[in-house]
Order: C-alpha cells, then structure tokens, then sequence
C-alpha cells in the first residue's frame, strides 16, 4: 500500500503544483480587467467569471506596445513619457533603477545570467552555484588587487533570494550547464541533476585534480 500511494504522490504532487502556479499566474493577469470600465468588463457582459480572459488581455497589450514602439513614432513617445517621468523625483529613482535592472537582463547583448559559476561559498572549503550578473564598475576594481566578477548566489529553495558578491575571476569555475538547468537544480536543492553535456568543462575538471 505505501509503494502505491508514494507512486500517486508522484503522479499528483507535480500535477498540484504546476496547476496551483498556473492558476496564481492566470488570476494575477486577471486583474488587467479592472482597468477596463466596469460596464464593459467580461464578468458584467457574459454574467460569469472565465478565467484566462485578462491574461489574453495582458499578453496582447504587451505585444501592441512592442509593436507600437518599434517604429519611430512610437520610440519618440517612449522617450517623451520618459521625459516625463524624469521630473517627478521619487518615480524617476524607481523608473530608472527598475529600466536599468530589465534592460540588462533582457537584453540579448548583456551577460547577466548567462553564465553559471561555480564560487567558494559561505566558507573556503565549500562550491556554490552562482550567476554572473556582469563586470564591476571602475570605482569598484580601482580598489581590488585582481580581476573580478559580480556574481548572485541564490538560495535554495527559493532562487528569488541571494546573495551579491564581487569574485576574484580565477577562483570561479564556468560551468557547461544552462541557466535554466541551474535553477532546477537550486530549486531541487540538487535532487534533479542537470544532463550532462559534452565532455564536461576542462576548466572544472583541470581545477577538481590540482585540489
């Protein structure tokens, strides 16, 4: 009887889950519906509540304004809203350090969270899995005797949590492993083990028999 229950829970609990987050995500985009006029709302229009319409909503203003701002007319308002925001003092400070932060991670040029390292972590004798977020600023290596890097040391399970540290580059080891197998393998707590691609990483394994 235990196998067979332990065997359901393997079925359910992933299923639970992914239905539980999926249903979080669908209602949090729901509430893009209360933008709307309340006449006009689909809950007063169809006389019942359907989830996903504000999530379709959602996704389809966000591809209009993608496509608005591609062509000129569209960058020009961008930057004229931008101007304006700019004169309100405690939103510019937010604005900004919140565009800086999702222009570096979702830029397809920058090197934040691309690269997963491994990092001498809480202590000499220990390996953590982190992310390079970037190279420090000049204000920051004037003051380090070697190259370093910034990197983010999420906690298990939560990844959403970490810790920032500037790195001596040599003492990291670059990983052939995906950012997206890195974070299932934090959120795992390192039960769900990446696949193993390639020959593995000369560097790791040069590194693993000097030590």
């Amino acid at each position: 009887m235990r196998k067979y229950f332990v065997t359901g829970l393997l079925i359910w609990v992933p299923l639970a889950i992914t239905a539980w987050v999926l249903s979080l995500i669908v209602r949090t985009m729901d509430q893009s519906l209360l933008l709307l006029p309340h006449a006009i709302q689909p809950e007063q229009l169809l006389g019942v509540y359907i989830p996903g319409i504000g999530a379709v909503l959602t996704l389809a203003v966000v591809l209009l304004t993608g496509v608005v701002t591609a062509n000129i007319i569209g960058q020009k308002m961008v930057r004229f809203w931008e101007g304006v925001l700019a004169r309100i003092p405690v939103v510019k400070s937010i604005y900004y350090s919140v565009k800086q932060v999702s222009d570096t991670l979702f830029s397809g040029s920058g090197e934040a969270f691309r690269k997963v390292l491994l990092v001498r972590y809480p202590h000499p004798e220990a390996w953590a899995v982190a992310f390079q977020t970037g190279t420090p600023t000049t204000d920051v290596s004037q003051h380090c005797d070697d190259e370093v890097v910034s990197v983010f040391i999420p906690t298990a399970p939560s990844p959403v949590n970490g810790f920032f540290f500037f790195v001596r580059r040599r003492d990291t080891v670059e990983l052939d492993m995906s950012v997206d197998d890195a974070l299932k393998y934090i959120v795992s707590m390192g039960v769900v083990a990446p696949p193993l691609r390639g020959n593995g990483n000369p560097n790791l394994i040069g590194r693993a028999q000097n030590e």
